[in-house]
Order: C-alpha cells, then structure tokens, then sequence
C-alpha cells in the first residue's frame, strides 16, 4: 500500500478575517433591525401620536420651524403599560425648513385616558411652546 503525501496545510489569515467581519456584520444588522422594530413600535403608541399631532397643528410651532416639519428618525422613549395604568416619556428630535427642536412628552395613563402633564417643545433658539391644553 502506497502512502501519499498530504500537502502541507497552511492557515489563511483573510479567510479567518473574512469569517469575523461577517459575524459582526451578521449581529450589527441584527441590532439595527430590533432597534428599528422597537422604534416603530413606539411610533404606533397613543402619547406618541398624540404629541406628533398637537405639534404640527399649532402654529407656533409652524411658524418656528416652518413646514412641513418632520420628526428623526431616531428619538429617546419608554412606554410603560400595566393593567389600567401607563406612562409614557419621549424626546423626539423634529426638524423642519426654518428651525430644529425637541418635542418633549410625558404621559400618564388611568383607565386608558391618557393625560399630559408635560407636552412641549424646546425651539434651538431657546424658546419652549407649550402644548397642553388648559387644565381647567
């Protein structure tokens, strides 16, 4: 029985570099996805909606910012929701043709009736428009 040499086995460094650029591909574009959901996910929630609409209906901030304003694409939020009660909190990054701002929402809920006691928002020039409404 005739025995053949095995080649000589050599370790490839680019196929080794290759193999972790791709894994921390893999996990990045993994992260990004679930923050992107999760985002989306808070995009959908009442406070969130709500802020959104009493800002672009008031007009100062239309005319701070000018139109159409539009919101980041990211922003700092957490919403919490347990049985009849909920808060909410959110600084949402908008922009539009004239100026930037943040809006500002702090929501608490009771009985799914969500109340705002802090819904506003802080013009870069330093100004703060309040948007909640009037407590009577």
């Amino acid at each position: 029985m005739a025995v053949t040499a095995q080649p000589k086995r050599r370790d490839n460094p680019w196929v080794l570099i290759a193999t972790i650029a791709a894994c921390v591909l893999i996990i990045a574009t993994a992260i990004w996805t679930f923050a992107g959901f999760m985002l989306d996910v808070l995009r959908g929630t009442e406070p969130y909606l709500h802020g959104m609409s009493a800002m672009r209906s008031n007009a100062q901030v239309v005319e701070a910012l000018g139109a159409p304003i539009e919101a980041g694409r990211f922003f700092e939020g957490n919403i919490s929701v347990s049985g009849h009660r909920g808060d909410a909190r959110y600084a949402v990054p908008i922009h539009g043709p004239k100026s930037t701002a943040t809006l500002h929402i702090a929501a608490h809920s009771e009985n799914g009736v969500w109340a705002y006691p802090t819904l506003e928002v802080n013009v870069a020039d330093g100004r703060v428009i309040d948007l909640a409404p009037a407590q009577p």
